[in-house]
C-alpha cells in the first residue's frame, strides 16, 4: 500500500512539473523545485524567483493533487540576504505602525531573543512573529480574515523575507468569502506607498481576481500585481490593467466607472 501511494505521489510530481513547464509565469529554468512525500502528503520545497510563481506552483499542485491529497507549500523566494535581526526589527515596525493592529498585542522573536512590541491588556488578540533564516512564522489570533491576510502581506513586504507561514486564527469564527478577499486586496493596495489604489479596480470570484485600471508606470504595475498575489486566498490573477498616461480620448476615464 505504501509503495503504491509513493508511486502515485511520484507520478503526481511528474505531472505537476509537466504542467508548470507550460506556464511561462513560473520560469522553471530559474527555479529549483523538489517534491517530498510524507504521510500521504506532498511537500513542495526549493526556491522560486517570485511570489506569483510560488502561489502558482502551489495552486497548480493542489489542483492536480485533488482534495484527497494535502499539498504543503514550503517554497521559498529567491531574495536578498538579510539577517534575522534586521527582518525581525522591520516586522515589529510594520505591524506596530499599522492602525489595523492597534487592538492587538504583538511579540516578535528571533534566535533566542523575544521582544514585546506592543502590549494591549484589554484585548484578547495576540500576534506572534518568529523569524528563522528569513522565514516568518505568524501565530496567535486576530479579529477577522482581513487582519489575517494583511498581517501576512506586511511580512512579505519585509526585505529579506523568503517565506511566510501564516498560522493565525480568526476569533470569533467567521466564514470566508470573495467579498472579504476583495476587501483585503483593497486595503493592501491602499497601504502600499508605491500604488495609487484609486487607479485599480479589483473583482473576485472563487478566489480568481480580475484587475482593471490605468497605471502610470511599469513599476506601479509590478507593485499592484505582486501585492495581489501576496494576499492569501488568491487562486489566480487576471491582469487586465494598462500602463501609460491618459489620452485625450480617455481624459474622463475613471477606474471606478
Amino acid at each position: 500500500m505504501e509503495q503504491g501511494r509513493a508511486k502515485n505521489l511520484a507520478e503526481l510530481a511528474d505531472q505537476i512539473i509537466r504542467e508548470l513547464w507550460q506556464d511561462q509565469r513560473v520560469d522553471l529554468e530559474h527555479a529549483a523545485i523538489s517534491f517530498a512525500a510524507e504521510d500521504g502528503q506532498l511537500r513542495l520545497e526549493g526556491e522560486v524567483p517570485g511570489l506569483a510563481a510560488k502561489r502558482i506552483v502551489a495552486n497548480i499542485s493542489q489542483q492536480l493533487a485533488g482534495d484527497s491529497t494535502v499539498v504543503e507549500d514550503r517554497l521559498c523566494l529567491q531574495a536578498d540576504v538579510a539577517s534575522d535581526a534586521d527582518i525581525a526589527r522591520k516586522v515589529a515596525r510594520y505591524l506596530s505602525d499599522e492602525p489595523e493592529f492597534r487592538a492587538c498585542s504583538i511579540a516578535v522573536h528571533h534566535d533566542r531573543e523575544s521582544r514585546i512590541v506592543q502590549q494591549h491588556d484589554r484585548s484578547d488578540y495576540r500576534l506572534h512573529a518568529r523569524v528563522d533564516q528569513g522565514v516568518i512564522r505568524l501565530t496567535g489570533d486576530v479579529g477577522s480574515h482581513t487582519h489575517r491576510r494583511f498581517a501576512e502581506v506586511l511580512c512579505w513586504w519585509v526585505p529579506g523575507c523568503v517565506r511566510v507561514d501564516n498560522w493565525l486564527e480568526v476569533r470569533p469564527y467567521e466564514s470566508d468569502s470573495d467579498n472579504l478577499l476583495t476587501d483585503a486586496i483593497r486595503i493592501v493596495l491602499e497601504k502600499d506607498p508605491f500604488v495609487d489604489a484609486t487607479q485599480v479596480r479589483a473583482a473576485t470570484a472563487a478566489g480568481i481576481v480580475e484587475l482593471r485600471g490605468l497605471l502610470p508606470t511599469e513599476e506601479a504595475h509590478r507593485h499592484v500585481v505582486r501585492d495581489v498575489w501576496a494576499v492569501p486566498g488568491v487562486w489566480e490573477v487576471y491582469d487586465l490593467t494598462h500602463t501609460g498616461q491618459p489620452t485625450a480620448a480617455n481624459d474622463g476615464w475613471s477606474p471606478r466607472g
